[in-house]
């Protein structure tokens, strides 16, 4: 596990639109990463996200379980460090399934005294300032947080106990020269604004309609879609950026949602930067709709996605029709403006969909893998095996690689999805969402789980390639084959 890291070098533009010429990063900077969408196609030129986990760096499945590998270096007086980092930077994510009563010693830019120190367990209980709600909180067997940690030259966290087991802590840095506003306790009048944006938009109706569709222009049209159909949605032919779609009828679809597809093409790509199941878009699982996060899913009969999609000179949004069932009548919206995109500054909106059957000896089920410049924002995970039971083959570790380097190893498939522990009750059992993460569905009799995640803060930056994958069935003492079915939402600034 590497106890140092350094910044890498460059300018960082991820920053709100209208202060572009800022190097000083700070609270309200970081959070409204998390309650506005419109910075999403922003890219992180500069920064590099990072992970520290408690993985078993030997191959083996000891993620945590003895405690092995569960920190940075143990001090003389038996206090773990958990995370240290060197530089400019920002924590944002934290994770795990086995928080304690110990005490959570946070250093940032002063070694001789903690900043804050906090019970471990009060940390995700959302009632300790200034770690609240719903920034932090727990759910489907995990304990989350997304409260920004800022530090100008360092942070190190040291739990005070003797013994830590599964975690992951998630962090960004900036380039050398970046000004950083280091965390403090209490925030200021400007900074509990932008707190209570996080809250409201992540709490008030569950996902940013409120929040985008205001501000747009919108088209509708009613569609019926016959086998074989495609039915065009929106054709426009000006520069701008899409900034949401709404399909109602997800009560009609049924069956039929597997067989409906998205497409979308921006300016003249021959490929559809988007082409993938609107089961899949939408986070349905097993032919229902599932998932309500702030960014997709489906709220009572509407399908709704707020993935800003920026193009330069026209998009086209079709749905195809590829079944044989009776006919469907769906109502669409799509909001969008007339801002245009500044390519050196914002991506484009990609989604790579691939479903495949994994055999006993496949090891990987790979995300995405793709070169050129951009950031990685969303995953959604289906996965089933062919025999009934546990689903064993869903103990593998996820792994990323920016520009060639892996930087990011995980402890798990549920932790991936912020969750633990499937098939305990009350843990990872059931479908349950949460504002940027679930689970989207567990059935132990078929063999089936799935899980979803979504990159705000913490999105994942490339300048020239990206892999991330996940393991299959690595640990598992029966190998099982597995469906697996994924979709990955990035931005990128190739054409």
């Amino acid at each position: 596990m590497l106890a140092l890291m350094v910044p890498a070098a460059g300018l960082c533009q991820e920053r709100p639109l209208e202060s572009r010429n800022s190097q000083i990063i700070d609270l309200t900077h970081e959070l409204r990463a998390l309650y506005d969408p419109a910075q999403l196609p922003v890219f992180l030129t500069g920064c590099t996200e990072r992970q520290i986990s408690s993985y078993d760096p030997t191959g083996g499945n000891d993620d945590g379980g003895s405690g092995r590998y569960s920190f940075v270096r143990r001090n003389p007086d038996s206090s773990l460090v958990m995370a240290e980092v060197y530089g400019a930077g920002v924590i944002n994510r934290m994770w795990t399934p086995t928080p304690t009563t110990d005490t959570l010693d946070i250093f940032v830019d002063d070694s001789a005294r903690p900043c804050m120190s906090v019970c471990y367990m009060d940390l995700f209980s959302g009632k300790v300032k200034p770690f609240l709600s719903p920034l932090c909180g727990q759910g489907a067997g995990g304990y989350y947080c997304y409260f920004p940690i800022l530090f100008q030259r360092f942070c190190r966290i040291i739990d005070r106990g003797k013994k830590l087991r599964y975690y992951q802590v998630q962090y960004k840095t900036f380039p050398t020269g970046t000004v950083v506003q280091a965390l403090r306790p209490e925030l200021n009048e400007v900074e509990q604004k932008a707190f209570e944006m996080v809250h409201t938009t992540w709490t008030q109706e569950g996902d940013f309609h409120d929040e985008v569709a205001p501000s747009c222009e919108k088209k509708a049209a009613e569609v019926v879609l016959t086998q074989g159909a495609s039915k065009l949605l929106v054709n426009l032919r000006a520069p701008g950026r899409i900034r949401g779609i709404e399909l109602t009828g997800a009560k009609l679809l049924g069956d039929s949602v597997r067989d409906i597809w998205v497409e979308i093409r921006q300016d003249d790509e021959s490929i559809p930067g988007v082409l993938v199941p609107v089961a899949a878009f939408f986070g349905f699982a097993d032919g229902r709709p599932s998932m309500r996060s702030v960014l997709s899913g489906v709220r009572g009969d509407t399908c709704y996605s707020w993935f800003p999609m920026p193009f330069d000179r026209k998009i086209r949004v079709r749905l195809l029709y590829k079944g044989s069932g009776m006919p469907i009548r769906l109502s669409a919206t799509v909001y969008y403006t007339n801002e245009r995109r500044d390519p050196h500054l914002e991506g484009k909106f990609r989604v790579h969909y691939v479903s495949h059957p994994l055999t006993e000896n496949d090891p990987w089920h790979v995300f995405l893998d793709t070169s050129g410049k951009g950031h990685y924002v969303g995953t959604m995970l289906w996965a089933q095996g062919e025999r009934p039971g546990l689903p064993v083959f869903f103990e593998g570790d996820d792994s990323t690689a920016i520009d060639g380097i892996f930087r990011i190893h995980g402890t798990g498939s549920e932790d991936y999805f912020n969750g633990g522990w499937y098939d305990l009750h009350g843990k990872w059992d059931t479908a349950r969402s949460f504002p940027i993460s679930g689970c989207m569905y567990y059935n132990k009799t078929r063999r089936l789980t799935g899980g979803y995640r979504f990159y705000l803060s913490d999105k994942i930056p490339f300048e020239r390639s990206i892999w991330q994958g996940i393991e299959h069935g690595k640990s598992a003492r029966e190998p099982v084959p597995a469906r697996y079915t994924s979709v990955s939402l990035y931005y990128s600034g190739t054409d």
